[in-house]
C-alpha cells in the first residue's frame, strides 16, 4: 500500500511540476516565489495526511521543509 501511494504521489509530483513550470513562465518573480512556498507547504500537509512511514518520504519531507524554511 506504501509503495502505491509513493507513486501516486511521484505521479502527482510530476503532474504539478510540469503545470507550475507552464504557468510560472507568466507569473512575476516575487508571485512565482510566493507561489512556489505555497505548494511546498501544502505538498508537506499532503504528506502529514498521507501517514506514509518510509525512508523516501522522510526525505522528501525533509526536503519540502528546508524548501518552506528558506522561503
Amino acid at each position: 500500500m506504501n509503495e502505491i501511494k509513493r507513486q501516486a504521489f511521484e505521479e502527482i509530483l510530476i503532474e504539478m511540476d510540469q503545470r507550475i513550470i507552464y504557468s510560472l513562465n507568466e507569473t512575476p518573480i516575487q508571485e512565482r516565489e510566493d507561489l512556489k512556498q505555497e505548494i511546498y507547504k501544502r505538498l508537506l500537509e499532503a504528506l502529514e495526511r498521507m501517514e506514509v512511514v518510509s525512508l523516501d518520504t522522510f526525505i522528501e519531507r525533509k526536503i519540502l521543509e528546508e524548501e518552506v524554511n528558506e522561503g
